[in-house]
């Protein structure tokens, strides 16, 4: 089989125990990326059927032979008819009965158990999604399917490289076996089954509204009196703590995102567009209606996106959407994070029907061929890797992809409720940032999830459970949209006059919130990057937890003040040399002087194209800023005086001096430097970086040296800066032996006494190195050894004798992108 481009799915079928006539003994495992995924049958939970066409190309489960219909959910989507799944309490036995009655009276073309998945109960739908190389067109795929039992349903949309096929067999077995076919299929990136399931909703909006006993209505006089800002009159803006905390709901003071501080600057730019995929918004709230766009159903197909009116969880998308974007100083409800940013809703989820991940994939790529620029997302998908849906997620926030005309969206995941790791790969995977949950304390939530791909996290309620809401009245929760009038949260509300307004709990909160400052950020910049929004908010974020990032707290509570404060700063950085100081202000005086138009960075919300004294009056207001490099993980300038610690800068992931290494303190080219001896020398770091996931980039400024002499390595990994047998700048840092991984060596002595600024950049296929600035040797590696392990700073990898760096070592920096002088 040939080395997949894009992601290589390989399928075997094991068979635990063969019952004849059934496949619930079976499991098939799946490698996914790297990743496992099982799937093995669950009778007892339910089945799923396709039944056939009646006359007039009707579809019907009345009158079909001894169907559950009333546990029967339709597995909705563009162009699927017939597709059920009954989902029941079984028992197992009398289930497959049903199936196999199903399959012999011709009342059902398919029909297969319920499987679970990672903990998760699927439906094996007779469909699969295929991802081709890009050279292979329609043709190629039809005549494939011909030979294999399969038809085209369709390509996928906003993608020439996906399709979606239909299979003819019986059963989840013919299902799982044409993946195996197709995946053995040189033309073919990767093949998955098209599973379907309900989202799950990552957060609770509750059954009951605040008692307004005891809780004000407006701000205590007095509180917090020394912030300034801009303060809507909406009615409930006074009970909104996550954008402006005096303490109204028990909590601390200040514990908020500082919104009217950020709105002092921007209320938000109506040409930016936040998709709340979700199970529709009400397009007739009034605190919406003016800020909605048109969106999309993915269940029924067409573009009526307003939820079902029952159950009162088909509020959750209303919820998260004022969350983001309730109209703000209108006189009624309540304030979003932006004022007058635009919401598309798009549902994908309801209580009668089920999506597919090709469904949420196409949601993903619609959203953004539509002009989304950010994609908020309070739900999970599966616990198990999701290929299809990361696809379109791919798709849509990779620089030069469809997103954002080529900069990227910007999207945002529920972290999940589960007082424990982060178990859904949708927001694990590295394109999204995945958001985590705090109480009004800033405190982190009990039941917000945690892992190393939390990304940040944002206020939200103190609990979500009936329980914690009856104990606190709601007090702590998120007063958002609901549903108006009747339907929704507030059905037995404690204040029968609040029906348009409810809270909203969990990271489902907190996921819209943090949406709404991505919003405000792409208001002011809206030709950032993905990657430059997700280093504003990220940096700009209040550090609640372990220095830097950590695993319960991400890179901290969003700011979103700080945040829009961090992108002025950037924009009168005018030399790029991430502080502002006056050789920017001189070029700026420059500029005013020649009317040149690139130094226009005011005012602050939009620039006015020209450049004069309000340019000169907001590079003054950030003078002396110093702005976190994009990308920088670690940044050590061994500038210290004296101790044995070498203080990361950035990241907190501070080194350890180990040999009696000297401080030079006004020895170095930037700042003071840190002289080895090259017999025991070297400083060691904990875990940066590992090589495997490109790009990737590192810089050191050294003098000294002879040659076989490290200047950076991976313990136990690879050398990944080092000098050769004649002095000249290698790196080690390879593809593994088996891939005929190289050295790629330079043709420059580096150890000739003089200062050298030296560096390895990995762009995502080449090994790059630098001396001076100046490329110096370039190859091409498909991949690099992976290593989870720390770094040495002038040691070899194993700490080999002779091999510790004799000279200085200044300024080292190590990047998660590729940084080319």
């Amino acid at each position: 089989m040939c080395a997949k481009h894009f992601m290589q799915t390989t399928v075997v079928m094991v068979v635990l125990l063969v019952c004849p006539g059934f496949v619930r003994a079976k499991a098939y495992r799946l490698t996914v990326a790297g990743e496992g995924m099982e799937f093995v049958a669950q009778p007892e939970r339910g089945y799923v059927v396709k039944v056939p066409e009646r006359s007039g190309g009707f579809y019907s489960l009345a009158g079909t032979f001894g169907l559950d219909t009333e546990n029967a959910r339709r597995v909705g989507g563009r162009g699927r008819r017939g597709v059920w799944t009954v989902e029941n309490d079984g028992p197992a036995g009398r289930n497959e009965e049903m199936i196999r009655a199903l399959r012999a009276s011709g009342h059902a073309t398919y029909a297969a158990p319920l499987f679970s998945c990672g903990g998760e109960t699927v439906a094996i739908i007779p469909e699969i999604v295929i991802r081709v190389r890009p050279e292979v067109d329609a043709r190629q795929v039809h005549f494939l399917c011909q030979s294999l039992a399969l038809a085209v349903i369709k390509p996928m949309e906003f993608t020439t490289q996906e399709y979606l096929l239909e299979v003819l067999g019986p059963d989840a077995e013919a299902v799982f076996a044409a993946v195996e076919q197709l995946n053995d299929v040189d033309v073919i990136e990767w093949a998955c089954p098209n599973t379907a399931m309900r989202p799950k909703l990552a957060g609770q909006t509750t059954p009951n509204q605040i008692a307004w006993s005891s809780q004000p209505r407006s701000m205590a006089a007095g509180e917090e009196s020394e912030r300034t800002g801009v303060f809507p009159n909406d009615e409930y803006f006074p009970m909104q703590w996550h954008l402006y905390n005096t303490g109204q709901s028990g909590g601390t003071p200040g514990a908020d995102i500082r919104a009217p501080e950020a709105w002092e600057i921007t209320t938000g730019d109506p040409n930016i567009i936040v998709a709340v995929i979700d199970c529709g918004v009400d397009s007739q709230h009034p605190d919406l209606m003016e800020n909605l766009v048109l969106g999309y159903d993915f269940l029924e197909d067409d573009d009526q996106a307003d939820p079902l009116l029952a159950p009162p969880a088909n509020a959750h998308g209303t919820n998260c959407a004022g969350l983001v974007a309730a109209q703000g100083n209108n006189d009624i409800g309540v304030s979003g994070v932006v004022w007058n940013c635009k919401i598309t809703p798009i549902r994908i989820d309801d209580d009668t029907s089920i999506c597919t991940q090709a469904d949420v994939a196409r949601a993903f790529r619609w959203a953004s061929d539509r002009g989304a620029d950010v994609l908020s997302n309070s739900w999970e998908y599966s616990w198990s890797p999701e290929p299809i849906i990361q696809s379109a997620i791919v798709d849509i926030t990779k620089i030069g992809g469809m997103g954002r005309g080529g900069k990227g969206c910007v999207v945002f995941f529920a972290a999940g409720n589960g007082s424990s790791r982060i178990r859904s790969h949708l927001a694990k995977y590295p394109e999204v940032i995945s958001v985590g949950a705090t109480d009004h304390n800033d405190l982190l939530c009990y039941y917000s999830n945690h892992g190393p791909e939390l990304d940040i996290v944002a206020p939200s309620a103190l609990g979500c459970t009936d329980a914690d809401w009856m104990q606190t009245k709601g007090i702590g929760w998120l007063w958002t949209t609901d549903i108006s009038g009747s339907a929704g949260w507030n059905m037995d509300p404690f204040d029968p006059t609040v029906v348009d307004y409810t809270a909203l709990g969990g990271t489902s909160g907190a996921c819209p919130v943090a949406a709404g400052v991505a919003a405000l950020i792409l208001s002011i910049e809206p030709e950032s990057t993905v990657e430059e929004v997700r280093h504003y908010l990220e940096r700009s974020a209040k550090d609640l937890g372990d220095p830097g990032q950590d695993d319960y707290h991400g890179w901290g509570r969003v700011d979103a003040r700080a945040a829009l404060d961090m992108i002025l700063a950037k924009r009168a950085d005018l030399n790029n040399d991430w502080k502002v100081d006056e050789q920017d202000e001189a070029l700026l005086v420059q500029a005013v002087d020649a009317n040149d138009l690139s130094a226009d960075i005011a005012p602050a919300a939009k620039r006015d194209g020209m450049v004069d004294a309000n340019d000169l009056a907001l590079l003054a207001q950030y003078m002396g800023v110093e702005i976190p490099e994009l990308g920088l993980l670690s940044h050590w300038r061994l500038d210290e005086g004296e101790g044995d610690i070498a203080h990361d800068r950035i990241n907190h992931r501070d080194g350890a001096l180990h040999g009696g290494a000297i401080w030079q303190p006004e020895g170095g080219v930037v700042g003071g430097a840190l002289q080895l001896d090259g017999v025991d020398d070297y400083v060691s770091t904990p875990f940066i970086l590992n090589p495997y996931f490109a790009p990737f980039s590192a810089s050191v400024w050294i003098q000294g040296g002879v040659p076989g002499q490290v200047i950076l390595s991976q313990k136990n990994g690879a050398n990944w800066l080092a000098a050769d047998w004649v002095g000249r700048l290698v790196t080690e840092l390879k593809a593994p032996a088996s891939q005929s991984g190289q050295t790629l060596a330079s043709n420059v002595v580096i150890t000739d006494g003089n200062w050298h600024r030296i560096g390895l950049v990995r762009d995502g296929t080449d090994r790059i190195l630098y001396v001076d600035d100046v490329e110096v040797a370039r190859d091409t590696q498909t991949s690099l050894v992976a290593s989870i392990n720390g770094f040495y700073i002038g040691g070899d990898k194993g700490l080999k004798a002779r091999t510790f760096w004799s000279g200085l070592i200044d300024d080292v920096r190590i990047y998660d992108r590729a940084v080319r002088p």
